[in-house]
């Protein structure tokens, strides 16, 4: 597994098993393994998320700081990508080890509060049956504020990059387009 900033660039060095490797030494998919390690040695505000020696049943070892700014999460099938969001967002507990959301251990905060601070978009996401524009509304009224007006919903669109009319039937969306659609609802929300 790896992280990437917005320019595509490695933040964060990993341990792979049969040894040490230097965090700018490319790896082969051979060479990936599921313990990551980089530590900072404070925790602070200007971490993003603080994996500390979380690990997942024989799944995932994670003992690792998230700086802000990682925008992809990317490795082979099995690497514990998922399983690292699904940590995240609290929306499954380590077997051991603390995960930590700018300074705040995750355990002690209510899930519902968290998941309106951190989100996450899958790579099958749901969409509710409907237009694009009831899609991008939906987050917002179940919020209980109202929906954005068509303006900001197509500057959102733009933000995403999908030229979609805002009356387009969401069920005929390509996975690509739906997952755009899914990324818009979160920045509106």
């Amino acid at each position: 597994m790896r992280l990437a900033d917005g320019e595509g660039r490695s933040t964060s060095p990993r341990r792979p098993t049969g040894g040490a490797r230097t965090p700018d030494e490319t790896l082969a998919p051979d060479d990936w393994a599921f313990a990551y390690n980089r530590r900072v040695s404070q925790p602070s505000r200007d971490v993003l998320f603080d994996f500390d020696d979380v690990r997942v049943g024989a799944i995932l070892h994670a003992d690792l700081a998230i700086p802000p700014g990682v925008t992809v999460i990317f490795g082979p099938s099995g690497a514990g990508k998922t399983t690292l969001l699904r940590l995240a967002c609290a929306m499954q507990a380590p077997s051991s080890g603390t995960v930590s959301f700018r300074g705040e251990d995750i355990a002690r905060v209510d899930p519902v509060l968290l998941r309106r601070r951190v989100t996450m978009v899958t790579q099958q996401p749901f969409l509710w049956p409907g237009t694009i524009a009831d899609e991008l509304s939906i987050a917002c009224v179940l919020q209980g504020r109202g929906a954005p007006d068509r303006e900001r919903m197509g500057e959102v669109l733009a933000v995403v990059g999908l030229d979609k009319d805002l009356a387009e039937d969401a069920s005929t969306l390509s996975g690509g387009e739906r997952q755009r659609v899914a990324r818009a609802r979160v920045l509106l929300a």
